[in-house]
């Protein structure tokens, strides 16, 4: 079965910008900015400065890697998804066969996953009930590593192929000796693909927990506060770590939402091929108040912007989206923490699936004790985070 890719041929003009409001600031902001004025009046290399207010962001934001002088109708309505592994191929498959589907784009940092994903005709697919099912429509795009110490010294300019060569590692030969990347390039700095510099409105990440925060180092040049973010880390504590990391300042922080999916879609390990067998839901919940910038009207305008992706998400058939309050996101959470860490474990030590525990010896009473103990824990670490506000 083909399913069919649909273009939508209209054009969304939901966040065109409310220019009467910001059409008397320009001298000024430009001024205060550096900004030189072109004919046609378009500013060039803007840059933003803290104390500029958050509605002047239309004319200032700043793209950190590359100027860009006009941002596209593609731009506002592109879906990007961060990872290719069970949960970005099955989200990119769920949005892009839905009616009239949006423009999406898979981030990878791996090569080998861009060369199976053309080998296999540019399509993902999905294994459920007996049979395939593909879905074009999709684009991939190669992220430019920006991880660990590599960010800091590119931060101030490109960093040299000679100055973090003896960093890296490869190994070669049958033998398996290995040598500095320099030697092994014949001492020239590999081909590197040209990395895009377009801004990313819609984000979905869908890179495993421990790995979150390292990994949106590769797109937060690209983010702003009128991006959106939809986080499907299962941990808790991830976003902590990626405010602290990339976006410390509520005030230019792109707005985030908490997401999970109990659908059981598992990577095939071939190309972008996933088996589907498990149908389940996709929740999608809110953070905290004290997450979130409270700058005046900057609440109501991150929400507008945030509904296009709100909106073509839970508009999925496959997924059976649901947007929910904070209070429920949480309890959902929790829920499929204690499945994860409780339950899995006590179902792997008696080579059982979850569902079989209760007609096990003894599972029953150890099950009880662990999730009460778990239950106990969780209630108590409530405070401080952007938990903060659950209490019971």
């Amino acid at each position: 079965m083909h399913l069919i890719e649909h273009k939508d041929t209209t054009r969304d003009t939901r966040f065109k910008p409310r220019i009467g409001h910001v059409l008397y600031r320009i001298p000024g902001i430009m001024w205060s900015s550096g900004l030189c004025w072109r004919s046609r009046h378009r500013p060039c290399k803007a840059i933003f400065h803290q104390r500029h207010s958050t509605r002047e962001l239309f004319v200032t934001r700043r793209y950190s890697s590359s100027s860009i002088d006009e941002v596209t109708d593609d731009d506002r309505r592109r879906i990007y998804i961060h990872g290719s592994g069970n949960k970005g191929c099955f989200m990119a498959f769920c949005l892009a066969t839905k009616p009239n589907p949006p423009p999406i784009t898979l981030l990878v940092a791996n090569r080998e996953r861009i060369k199976a994903f053309e080998e296999e005709g540019k399509k993902i697919r999905i294994y459920t009930d007996g049979k395939w099912f593909e879905s074009g429509g999709v684009d991939i795009e190669l992220l430019e590593m920006r991880h660990g110490r590599a960010i800091t010294e590119m931060s101030s300019g490109p960093a040299s192929f000679d100055s973090i060569s003896s960093q890296l590692r490869v190994t070669v030969t049958p033998e398996g000796r290995e040598v500095s990347a320099k030697e092994a390039f014949g001492g020239e700095c590999p081909p590197k693909p040209k990395a895009s510099q377009r801004p990313i409105f819609n984000l979905i990440t869908t890179i495993r927990s421990p790995q979150a925060a390292r990994s949106m180092v590769e797109v937060q040049h690209r983010l702003g506060p009128d991006s959106t973010v939809i986080a499907m880390q299962d941990g808790l504590g991830v976003l902590e770590e990626v405010f602290g990391t990339c976006f410390p300042d509520p005030r230019t922080r792109p707005d985030f939402r908490l997401a999970f999916i109990s659908h059981d879609a598992r990577y095939q390990g071939k190309g972008l091929r996933i088996v589907w067998s498990g149908i389940g839901v996709c929740v999608i919940g809110p953070l905290a108040d004290g997450s979130v910038s409270k700058v005046k009207g900057d609440r109501w305008r991150r929400t507008q912007h945030s509904q296009y992706l709100l909106d073509e998400v839970s508009s999925s058939p496959i997924l059976d989206c649901r947007e929910v309050d904070q209070r429920s996101s949480i309890v959902m959470r929790y829920r499929k923490l204690i499945i994860d860490a409780v339950i899995g474990p006590l179902a792997t030590a008696y080579s059982c699936e979850n569902k079989d525990l209760l007609s096990k010896p003894g599972a029953p009473e150890i099950l009880e004790d662990l999730v009460t103990e778990a239950w106990a824990v969780m209630r108590h670490d409530v405070a401080g985070t952007y938990l903060q506000g659950v209490h019971n």
